[in-house]
């Protein structure tokens, strides 16, 4: 199937699929075990490090089938393929590569003043309050505070925290990148492996912004606040367009409908079935008075005779 022929919804939805397949976490665990043992530091291609492509094709033939492609394709053939046709995609086809560890284009910066070759990925072993993760990879923990983030005060509400912190990232893999140098400086903790950070779901949802726009952590402005990457971003855009949309249509449907004028012929239908009906009920009541006379004048003939 050429890339000609896949229209960009269906281009993006393979992306989608790819990213999933690729930042599994199982998938994860087995790209740190193949990046430890391989000797290239900063691979551009899957064949560099031993047992990267069929690891690989393990997820993108399955999905190559499902949108029309040969499970035989090379998978940086149909990703390049897909921006010759769908250029705006390129965000995404590089966030895969920085999801397999690859580093095929260094320049790219997904967002104004975010460089991907910039984060670290690293998976979530414990979640420790509501703004604080540990992400060891050792005995030793290694901890990430929620940078421009404070926490509320009643217990119930830290609980809230926690326990949604551990629904999000708790024991998925995340992207991160330490606060400024002079933010550590100000905040130190007497854990002395505390970092405070912005992190990132592998989709690119940033970890903060989620928790304060959901009312479990407080905004507290400590250094230039980052947000969303790649098609996150886009996909609030296009909720909040359609709350938008959603509040015009019930704004509209609210409104009073004009009254509608008095059916005349329904009206005048429904007086003719209730004359007929009347009529019906006066014919019924005329014979059984009829049928009662002649039973009591047959009653008396008899009397009289006997």
């Amino acid at each position: 199937m050429a890339a000609t022929a896949i229209s960009k919804a269906r281009a993006d939805a393979l992306l989608t699929e790819l990213s999933q397949g690729f930042g599994a976490r199982s998938f994860q665990r087995k790209i740190q075990l193949l990046a430890e043992k391989s000797e290239c530091g900063k691979p551009k291609e899957l064949a560099q490090v031993p047992g990267m492509q069929s690891l690989a094709k393990r997820v993108y033939c399955e999905v190559f089938q499902r949108y029309g492609f040969s499970s035989d394709d090379s998978l940086v053939v149909v990703l390049e393929s897909l921006l010759a046709v769908h250029p705006q995609l390129k965000a995404q086809v590089n966030q895969l590569w920085q999801v397999l560890g690859l580093h095929r284009d260094e320049d790219w910066q997904p967002g104004a003043e975010m460089d991907i070759s910039q984060l670290t990925v690293s998976m979530v072993s414990e979640v420790l309050a509501g703004d604080v993760l540990d992400i060891r990879s050792s005995r030793e923990r290694q901890l990430l505070r929620l940078g421009n983030t404070g926490t509320g005060t009643p217990e119930a509400h830290s609980a809230a925290a926690k326990s949604a912190l551990e629904a999000k990232v708790l024991k998925q893999m995340i992207w991160w990148k330490a606060a400024p140098e002079d933010v550590q400086r100000r905040t130190q903790t007497p854990d002395k492996n505390m970092t405070v950070a912005d992190v990132w779901t592998l989709e690119g949802e940033h970890i903060p912004s989620h928790m304060v726009r959901n009312g479990h952590l407080l905004h507290v402005e400590e250094y230039p606040a980052q947000g969303d990457i790649l098609s996150v971003a886009a996909a609030h855009a296009k909720r909040e367009q359609l709350r938008e949309l959603q509040a015009m249509l019930t704004e509209t449907e609210g409104k009073p409908d004009k009254p509608n004028k008095p059916d005349k012929a329904k009206n005048a239908g429904s007086a003719g079935s209730g004359a007929v009906a009347l009529a019906l009920l006066a014919g019924v009541f005329v014979v059984l008075s009829l049928g009662v006379w002649k039973l009591s004048q047959q009653a008396k003939r008899k009397a009289k005779s006997t």
